[in-house]
C-alpha cells in the first residue's frame, strides 16, 4: 500500500463518518483527528492493510470510544457491496447453522440453560427460537448463557424476550436513527406461538465477550427487574450500524443509532452492562445454578 492510497482511503473514511456517524458533532471531532493526522504525515509509515485497519480504528475510537466503530480487512465483503448484493447478510444471517442456539438442556428437571452465541434475525432463525423456547416451558428457572455472543439483530432480543413476560404491553428498548431522525420503538411482541415462560425466574450469564444486541438483552430485562445478570462487565456496544467499503480491502463500520432506554433514557455504550452480581465469566453458571436451586 503506498501512501496516495493511504490518502486516498483516509478522506473516503472522512467523508463516511461525516455522513452517517450517530453524533454528528463527535464525527466533526473524529473527522478532524484523523486530518491533523494525515497532514502531519503520521500515516506515511503505514504499508498494509491491516496497519492501516488498526491505526484509524484507534483513531476513532480515541474521540468517544465507539467499540462499534472499526475497520477490518475483508475483500469479499467489499466485492459483495460493490456489487449491491450485501444487503442485511453482514449482520444478520446466521454464522452457523443452528442460528447460535448452541445448547439447550434441563438441569436436574426444573431449570432450563440455552447457550446462544449469537442473535440472528428472525427471519432466518424464528422458528429455531420458538422451538428452543418451547423447550423450556415448565421450567422454574432459566439460565441463559451469553458469554461468547457477540450479539446480532434487535428483532431475535425482541422475540426471545417477549416469551419472558405476560400479554400485557412492555416497552423494551428504543433506537434513534440519524439519516431519519426516527426513534424506533422496540416492544414485547403481541403474539408468540406456544407458551410463555412468563413465571420463571431469569439469569443471564455474561463475559467481556459479550456485546451490542446480547448487552441490550440483558439491559432491557435488568432494568425491568426481570432478570438478574450474573458474570463480568459486558463489552459496551449499544450503536448499531451499517458496513461500508473504503477501498479494495478494508470496510468500515459505521454506528448509524443508538439505543435508548426508556427506563434509564441512555445505554451502555463505552460502559457495558454492569451484572447484579460480578463473577468472573468461567464462576457465572455455578453461581447462577445456587441462586435456582431453591426451586428444585
Amino acid at each position: 500500500m503506498n501512501y496516495q492510497e493511504v490518502e486516498t482511503t483516509v478522506c473516503r473514511l472522512q467523508s463516511l463518518i461525516s455522513k452517517k456517524y450517530v453524533f454528528p458533532e463527535v464525527a466533526e471531532e473524529i473527522c478532524e483527528h484523523i486530518a491533523t493526522k494525515l497532514e502531519s504525515q503520521i500515516y506515511k509509515s503505514v504499508t498494509t492493510s491491516e496497519e492501516l485497519a488498526n491505526i484509524l480504528t484507534v483513531d476513532m475510537q480515541s474521540i468517544n470510544r465507539d467499540k462499534h466503530l472499526t475497520i477490518q480487512v475483508n475483500e469479499n465483503l467489499v466485492k459483495e457491496i460493490n456489487l449491491s448484493v450485501r444487503s442485511e447478510r453482514f449482520q444478520d444471517e446466521p454464522e452457523r447453522p443452528n442460528a447460535g442456539f448452541e445448547e439447550i438442556s434441563i438441569i436436574d428437571g426444573n431449570v432450563g440453560y440455552l447457550k446462544l452465541t449469537e442473535f440472528a434475525d428472525t427471519k432466518y432463525a424464528g422458528d429455531i427460537a420458538v422451538d428452543a423456547m418451547q423447550q423450556l416451558v415448565g421450567c422454574d428457572s432459566v439460565i441463559f448463557d451469553l458469554r461468547e455472543n457477540g450479539g446480532g439483530s434487535p428483532k431475535m432480543v425482541q422475540l426471545l424476550t417477549t416469551y419472558l413476560f405476560d400479554h400485557e404491553p412492555v416497552h423494551l428498548n428504543d433506537f434513534y436513527m440519524r439519516e431519519t431522525k426516527s426513534l424506533d420503538q422496540f416492544w414485547v411482541l403481541p403474539y408468540v406461538p406456544g407458551t410463555r415462560l412468563d413465571a420463571a425466574d431469569v439469569y443471564i450469564l455474561t463475559s467481556k465477550e459479550t456485546f451490542s444486541a446480547a448487552e441490550e438483552f440483558c439491559y432491557n430485562l435488568q432494568n425491568l427487574k426481570r432478570g438478574k445478570v450474573i458474570g463480568e462487565v459486558t463489552g459496551g456496544g449499544a450503536h448499531p450500524g451499517d458496513v461500508h467499503a473504503l477501498n479494495e480491502e478494508l470496510v468500515v463500520f459505521i454506528p448509524h443509532g443508538r439505543a435508548i432506554n426508556p427506563i434509564s433514557g441512555d445505554n451502555w455504550e463505552g460502559i457495558g452492562i454492569q451484572p447484579d452480581i460480578l463473577v468472573k465469566a468461567d464462576e457465572a453458571f455455578k453461581t447462577a445454578l445456587n441462586l435456582a436451586k431453591p426451586h428444585r
